[in-house]
């Protein structure tokens, strides 16, 4: 938990609270967003703008992704982050899902 916070591409109001509140679900998506390293790979402001897509409002001040200190709208990010949306090829419909496999 404390190494996802000095993550140089996020920004938390208050890291200690982050991590006293983090219940086993965010802990959980923490784990498999390090592990994806989505963070290394894409940029903050390229994040901002898909999750913009999906009607997720995310900020980013001085080229760091915010993380909101709410728990809800931090599951959302996290969720996000993890990859659990899309959109479907056929009708263009967006979803959210829990699914991890990827196509083959």
């Amino acid at each position: 938990m404390q190494k996802f916070t000095k993550v140089s591409q996020l920004e938390f109001e208050d890291a200690a609270q982050f991590i006293a509140s983090a219940d086993a679900s965010v802990r959980r998506k923490i784990a498999l967003i390090a592990d994806s390293k989505i963070l290394d790979a894409v940029p903050p402001a390229k994040i901002q703008k898909a999750a913009a897509a999906y009607g997720l409002t995310l900020s980013v001040k001085s080229g760091r992704l915010s993380m909101p200190a709410n728990k809800r709208e931090l599951k959302a990010v996290l969720r996000f982050l993890e990859e659990n949306y899309f959109t479907s090829e056929l009708s263009g419909t967006r979803f959210l899902t829990s699914s991890k496999r990827p196509v083959k």
